[in-house]
Protein backbone atom coordinates (compact mmCIF):
# COMPACT_ATOMS: atom_id res chain seq x y z
CA UNK A 1 0.00 0.00 0.00
CA UNK A 2 1.73 3.37 -1.10
CA UNK A 3 2.08 6.00 1.08
CA UNK A 4 0.07 9.84 0.78
CA UNK A 5 3.80 11.15 -0.09
CA UNK A 6 4.48 8.26 -2.88
CA UNK A 7 1.30 8.25 -4.62
CA UNK A 8 1.29 12.28 -5.13
CA UNK A 9 5.23 11.79 -6.33
CA UNK A 10 3.90 8.85 -8.68
CA UNK A 11 1.91 11.94 -10.66
CA UNK A 12 -1.34 9.63 -10.45
CA UNK A 13 -3.12 13.19 -9.15
CA UNK A 14 -2.72 14.71 -12.62
CA UNK A 15 -3.48 11.72 -14.41
CA UNK A 16 -6.89 11.16 -12.17
CA UNK A 17 -7.81 14.61 -13.09
CA UNK A 18 -7.24 14.33 -16.63
CA UNK A 19 -9.07 10.44 -16.50
CA UNK A 20 -6.09 8.92 -17.51
CA UNK A 21 -6.13 6.01 -14.93
CA UNK A 22 -7.27 2.83 -16.58
CA UNK A 23 -10.08 1.07 -14.33
CA UNK A 24 -7.96 -0.66 -12.12
CA UNK A 25 -5.55 2.23 -11.29
CA UNK A 26 -8.88 4.80 -10.46
CA UNK A 27 -10.06 2.22 -8.78
CA UNK A 28 -6.53 1.92 -6.62
CA UNK A 29 -6.61 5.55 -6.29
CA UNK A 30 -10.51 6.28 -5.16
CA UNK A 31 -9.50 3.54 -2.50
CA UNK A 32 -6.57 6.06 -1.71
CA UNK A 33 -9.09 9.47 -1.26
CA UNK A 34 -10.88 7.48 1.51
CA UNK A 35 -7.96 6.99 3.46
CA UNK A 36 -6.16 10.08 2.96
CA UNK A 37 -8.18 13.77 3.18
CA UNK A 38 -5.35 15.19 1.87
CA UNK A 39 -5.00 13.84 -1.21
CA UNK A 40 -8.47 14.93 -1.95
CA UNK A 41 -7.34 18.65 -1.90
CA UNK A 42 -4.54 17.44 -3.60
CA UNK A 43 -6.58 16.58 -6.63
CA UNK A 44 -8.80 19.73 -6.15
CA UNK A 45 -5.39 22.07 -6.25
CA UNK A 46 -4.88 20.30 -9.44
CA UNK A 47 -8.29 20.49 -10.99
CA UNK A 48 -8.82 24.40 -10.09
CA UNK A 49 -4.87 25.07 -11.89
CA UNK A 50 -6.00 22.98 -15.30
CA UNK A 51 -9.46 25.17 -15.19
CA UNK A 52 -6.88 28.75 -14.70
CA UNK A 53 -4.73 27.01 -17.20
CA UNK A 54 -7.54 26.51 -19.26
CA UNK A 55 -9.04 29.63 -19.03
CA UNK A 56 -5.80 31.54 -19.74
CA UNK A 57 -5.32 30.15 -22.92
CA UNK A 58 -8.84 30.50 -24.32
CA UNK A 59 -9.67 32.91 -26.98
CA UNK A 60 -12.33 34.33 -28.38
CA UNK A 61 -13.68 33.51 -31.48
CA UNK A 62 -13.40 35.55 -34.08
CA UNK A 63 -16.70 37.77 -35.34
CA UNK A 64 -19.20 36.57 -37.39
CA UNK A 65 -17.59 32.42 -36.44
CA UNK A 66 -21.05 31.25 -34.81
CA UNK A 67 -22.82 32.79 -37.45
CA UNK A 68 -21.17 30.84 -40.49
CA UNK A 69 -20.55 27.46 -38.20
CA UNK A 70 -24.87 27.60 -38.06
CA UNK A 71 -24.89 28.34 -41.56
CA UNK A 72 -22.96 25.31 -42.35
CA UNK A 73 -24.99 23.15 -40.22
CA UNK A 74 -28.07 24.33 -41.77
CA UNK A 75 -27.16 23.90 -45.45
CA UNK A 76 -26.09 20.59 -44.80
CA UNK A 77 -29.38 19.12 -43.34
CA UNK A 78 -31.17 20.63 -46.39
CA UNK A 79 -28.36 19.59 -48.80
CA UNK A 80 -29.92 15.91 -50.95
CA UNK A 81 -28.07 12.81 -51.35
CA UNK A 82 -25.11 12.96 -53.60
CA UNK A 83 -25.25 10.93 -56.54
CA UNK A 84 -22.24 9.48 -57.71
CA UNK A 85 -22.60 6.95 -60.43
CA UNK A 86 -25.80 6.29 -60.45
CA UNK A 87 -25.12 5.43 -56.42
CA UNK A 88 -26.41 7.36 -53.52
CA UNK A 89 -23.71 8.57 -51.16
CA UNK A 90 -23.73 6.44 -48.14
CA UNK A 91 -25.40 8.26 -45.10
CA UNK A 92 -24.07 7.47 -41.69
CA UNK A 93 -26.14 5.22 -39.73
CA UNK A 94 -28.09 7.09 -36.44
CA UNK A 95 -28.77 4.87 -33.39
CA UNK A 96 -31.45 5.10 -31.31
CA UNK A 97 -30.27 8.46 -29.07
CA UNK A 98 -29.46 10.15 -32.84
CA UNK A 99 -25.95 9.87 -32.31
CA UNK A 100 -23.62 8.99 -35.26
CA UNK A 101 -22.47 5.91 -34.95
CA UNK A 102 -19.62 5.91 -37.38
CA UNK A 103 -16.43 3.91 -35.62
CA UNK A 104 -13.70 6.58 -37.80
CA UNK A 105 -15.60 9.75 -35.80
CA UNK A 106 -15.31 7.95 -32.86
CA UNK A 107 -11.57 6.99 -32.93
CA UNK A 108 -11.07 11.08 -34.10
CA UNK A 109 -12.96 12.02 -30.66
CA UNK A 110 -10.71 9.88 -28.58
CA UNK A 111 -7.56 10.89 -29.91
CA UNK A 112 -8.67 14.47 -30.03
CA UNK A 113 -9.36 14.12 -26.06
CA UNK A 114 -6.44 11.81 -25.30
CA UNK A 115 -4.39 14.84 -27.13
CA UNK A 116 -5.53 16.99 -24.81
CA UNK A 117 -5.17 15.29 -21.58
CA UNK A 118 -1.60 14.23 -22.29
CA UNK A 119 -1.28 18.46 -22.96
CA UNK A 120 -2.70 18.89 -19.60
CA UNK A 121 -0.68 16.05 -17.83
CA UNK A 122 2.42 17.21 -19.64
CA UNK A 123 1.91 21.16 -18.44
CA UNK A 124 1.24 20.03 -14.97
CA UNK A 125 4.43 17.71 -14.98
CA UNK A 126 6.24 20.92 -16.28
CA UNK A 127 4.98 23.25 -14.14
CA UNK A 128 6.10 20.73 -11.02
CA UNK A 129 9.61 19.87 -12.34
CA UNK A 130 10.41 23.95 -13.07
CA UNK A 131 8.75 23.98 -9.06
CA UNK A 132 11.47 21.89 -7.95
CA UNK A 133 14.04 23.56 -10.20
CA UNK A 134 13.22 26.56 -8.46
CA UNK A 135 13.32 24.89 -4.97
CA UNK A 136 16.91 23.75 -5.66
CA UNK A 137 18.12 27.03 -7.04
CA UNK A 138 17.10 28.62 -3.89
CA UNK A 139 18.62 25.88 -1.84
CA UNK A 140 21.76 26.51 -3.78
CA UNK A 141 21.24 30.40 -2.89
CA UNK A 142 21.41 29.20 0.67
CA UNK A 143 24.18 27.42 0.71
CA UNK A 144 26.11 29.69 -1.05
CA UNK A 145 25.13 32.54 1.56
CA UNK A 146 26.24 30.02 4.38
CA UNK A 147 29.45 29.46 3.03
CA UNK A 148 30.22 33.10 2.51
CA UNK A 149 29.15 33.59 6.37
CA UNK A 150 31.48 30.90 7.60
CA UNK A 151 34.30 32.48 5.55
CA UNK A 152 33.74 36.06 7.22
CA UNK A 153 33.58 34.26 10.21
CA UNK A 154 37.15 32.34 9.64
CA UNK A 155 38.31 35.37 8.26
CA UNK A 156 37.09 37.23 11.70
CA UNK A 157 38.95 34.46 13.94
CA UNK A 158 41.91 34.68 12.16
CA UNK A 159 42.42 38.26 12.66
CA UNK A 160 41.07 37.56 16.77
CA UNK A 161 43.85 34.60 17.02
CA UNK A 162 46.87 37.08 15.67
CA UNK A 163 45.59 39.96 17.83
CA UNK A 164 45.59 37.50 20.98
CA UNK A 165 48.81 35.49 19.83
CA UNK A 166 50.22 39.21 19.54
CA UNK A 167 48.94 40.16 23.18
CA UNK A 168 50.19 36.89 24.29
CA UNK A 169 53.67 37.16 22.94
CA UNK A 170 54.42 40.84 23.73
CA UNK A 171 57.20 41.32 26.49
CA UNK A 172 54.39 43.74 28.30
CA UNK A 173 52.61 40.70 29.05
CA UNK A 174 51.78 39.25 32.23
CA UNK A 175 50.89 35.44 33.23
CA UNK A 176 48.47 34.87 35.77
CA UNK A 177 47.47 31.62 37.25
CA UNK A 178 44.28 30.88 38.32
CA UNK A 179 44.02 28.17 40.79
CA UNK A 180 40.96 26.10 41.92
CA UNK A 181 39.26 26.97 45.42
CA UNK A 182 37.81 25.00 47.88
CA UNK A 183 34.57 25.33 45.68
CA UNK A 184 35.94 24.06 43.00
CA UNK A 185 39.77 22.16 43.14
CA UNK A 186 40.00 20.57 39.61
CA UNK A 187 39.17 24.29 38.12
CA UNK A 188 42.29 25.88 36.26
CA UNK A 189 42.72 28.71 34.15
CA UNK A 190 45.57 30.89 32.83
CA UNK A 191 45.28 34.69 32.08
CA UNK A 192 47.11 37.50 30.17
CA UNK A 193 47.23 40.76 31.14
CA UNK A 194 49.34 43.21 28.97
CA UNK A 195 50.82 46.49 31.09
CA UNK A 196 50.64 48.47 28.12
CA UNK A 197 47.44 48.19 26.11
CA UNK A 198 45.79 46.77 29.51
CA UNK A 199 43.88 43.39 27.13
CA UNK A 200 42.86 40.66 28.91
CA UNK A 201 43.09 37.05 27.43
CA UNK A 202 41.97 33.94 29.42
CA UNK A 203 42.79 30.39 28.48
CA UNK A 204 39.84 28.53 30.02
CA UNK A 205 40.80 25.19 28.27
CA UNK A 206 40.73 23.23 31.81
CA UNK A 207 37.68 24.63 33.23
CA UNK A 208 34.71 22.62 33.90
CA UNK A 209 31.90 22.60 32.39
CA UNK A 210 28.77 24.53 34.33
CA UNK A 211 25.69 23.36 34.54
CA UNK A 212 23.17 24.51 31.79
CA UNK A 213 21.50 28.36 32.21
CA UNK A 214 25.05 29.04 33.69
CA UNK A 215 28.28 30.62 33.05
CA UNK A 216 31.80 32.03 33.87
CA UNK A 217 32.35 35.15 34.80
CA UNK A 218 35.70 37.01 35.32
CA UNK A 219 36.60 39.50 37.44
CA UNK A 220 39.32 41.91 38.45
CA UNK A 221 40.03 43.17 42.22
CA UNK A 222 40.96 46.94 41.37
CA UNK A 223 41.59 49.04 44.43
CA UNK A 224 39.85 46.16 46.54
CA UNK A 225 36.88 46.26 44.21
CA UNK A 226 35.80 43.36 41.70
CA UNK A 227 35.24 44.97 38.04
CA UNK A 228 33.35 43.09 35.59
CA UNK A 229 35.80 41.74 32.39
CA UNK A 230 32.70 39.24 31.10
CA UNK A 231 31.57 35.96 30.79
CA UNK A 232 32.93 32.79 29.25
CA UNK A 233 31.45 29.31 28.50
CA UNK A 234 33.49 26.16 27.31
CA UNK A 235 30.14 24.74 25.70
CA UNK A 236 29.29 27.95 23.74
CA UNK A 237 33.05 28.12 22.15
CA UNK A 238 34.94 25.78 20.06
CA UNK A 239 38.36 27.43 20.87
CA UNK A 240 40.00 27.47 24.26
CA UNK A 241 40.70 31.05 24.73
CA UNK A 242 38.43 34.22 24.73
CA UNK A 243 39.44 37.73 24.64
CA UNK A 244 37.91 39.42 27.89
CA UNK A 245 37.49 43.23 28.20
CA UNK A 246 40.62 45.44 29.12
CA UNK A 247 41.05 47.17 32.65
CA UNK A 248 43.80 49.43 34.23
CA UNK A 249 45.76 48.61 37.66
CA UNK A 250 44.41 44.98 38.56
CA UNK A 251 45.71 43.71 41.74
CA UNK A 252 44.16 40.08 41.60
CA UNK A 253 41.70 37.92 38.88
CA UNK A 254 39.00 35.31 40.28
CA UNK A 255 36.16 33.43 38.47
CA UNK A 256 32.78 33.00 39.58
CA UNK A 257 29.96 30.50 38.29
CA UNK A 258 26.88 33.06 37.64
CA UNK A 259 23.29 32.81 35.52
CA UNK A 260 23.53 33.00 31.85
CA UNK A 261 24.37 36.77 30.85
CA UNK A 262 26.52 37.24 34.21
CA UNK A 263 25.43 39.24 37.36
CA UNK A 264 26.68 42.99 38.11
CA UNK A 265 28.40 41.75 41.31
CA UNK A 266 29.93 38.73 41.95
CA UNK A 267 28.53 35.64 44.07
CA UNK A 268 31.48 35.42 46.80
CA UNK A 269 30.72 31.53 47.64
CA UNK A 270 30.53 30.72 43.36
CA UNK A 271 34.09 31.80 43.33
CA UNK A 272 35.47 28.47 41.70
CA UNK A 273 38.72 30.11 40.66
CA UNK A 274 41.27 32.67 41.74
CA UNK A 275 44.64 34.28 40.97
CA UNK A 276 46.83 37.66 42.05
CA UNK A 277 49.74 39.69 39.83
Amino acid sequence: MRTLAEIVASGDVELYVAGALDPVERAAFEDALLRYPELEREVHAVAEAVEIAARARAKAPRPGHKERVMAAITTTEQAPDIVIDNHPAPVLALDVTGQRSDRRSRVWQYAAVASLLIGIVTTSVLSIMLGEAHDELEHARRELSIAKNEQRVLASRVVQYQDVFSSVSDTNTVRVALAGTANAPASLASLYWNRSTKDVVIDFGKMPRVDDGQDYQLWAIVNGKPVDLGVFNPDNSQERLAIMRDVESPSAFAVTVEPRGGRPEPTLEAMVAIGTL
